[in-house]
């Protein structure tokens, strides 16, 4: 039986792997397809680089006609909104949100707005956990709202101020708002319960048949935090041990998380 549950695909690529933006789009975009996403995502696809081979998209017979009757439209030109939210004027049924921290870069693509935060836990040189933390509680309490900064404050600071900040980002992202003059008056707290009570669950992914090289599918026996604010699903989970991922969607979704490497 086929889940009608939708599913998100986040890749993660480093930031020094040469790809182009349009190539790592269209490897997100491949992606997504093999999950059963938007059969928009196949179309325009080309060849891409992936660990010293060649992956080849594959296109249906169907395609060359399409492109010979619309050769003049690039699938993957990106557009923004008034507030720069990115989108596909070509590929409506396609959404997608990027992120970069760190040392990463990361693209998330489904059928429904989506947007996607990752943040890397940083300590300023030679700081040591307690004065991170409390510089992080003052943080929270200027830019979050207070159910948010009492959150925050009242233990593990230094990770929570992380999560809440990249839940906080990636729900700006979905609805295009960005960060403005209203970003502390929204809570992306379920009510007043602590998330540690929230729904914890190992990623809903489903298992690959056979691996692509280069690709490691880090969701895989990963616990996501999943709650439900805003008319909104949050799914946070950590990644390479110092950073948060969050995805928000209007529904819950399966969430596949994939490592892309040369």
């Amino acid at each position: 039986m086929v889940s009608c549950i939708p599913s998100v695909s986040v890749c993660i690529f480093r930031l020094d792997d040469k790809r182009s933006v349009r190539e790592r789009l269209m490897t997100a975009a491949e992606c997504f397809k093999t999950l059963g996403g938007s059969e928009m995502a196949s179309s325009g696809m080309e060849t891409v680089e992936c660990n010293m081979d060649t992956v080849t998209l594959e296109v249906g017979a169907e395609l060359s006609k399409v492109e010979s009757e619309f050769q003049d439209v690039d699938k993957w030109q990106i557009n923004r909104t008034e507030r720069g939210k990115p989108y596909f004027p070509n590929q409506p049924e396609l959404h997608f949100s990027i992120s970069h921290s760190g040392d990463y870069w990361a693209c998330a693509m489904a059928d429904q707005p989506v947007g996607l935060d990752l943040q890397e836990h940083v300590r300023r040189k030679d700081e040591t956990p307690e004065s991170s933390a409390d510089r992080y509680c003052r943080m929270a309490k200027r830019f979050f709202h207070p159910w948010e900064a009492e959150y925050v404050r009242q233990q593990d600071s230094y990770r929570r101020f992380f999560q809440i900040w990249s839940a906080r980002e990636s729900y700006v992202k979905y609805t295009g708002q960005g960060i403005d003059n209203h970003f502390g008056e929204f809570c992306v707290l379920p009510g007043r319960i602590d998330l540690q009570e929230a729904r914890v669950q190992k990623a809903g992914v489903r298992q690959a048949e056979e691996r692509q090289a280069g690709v490691q599918n880090v969701s895989d026996d990963k616990a996501v935090t999943s709650w439900y604010a805003l008319d909104t699903w949050f799914q946070e989970m950590k990644f390479a041990g110092d950073y948060t991922l969050c995805v928000c969607t209007q529904n819950v979704a399966s969430m596949d998380v994939r490592e892309i490497s040369l």
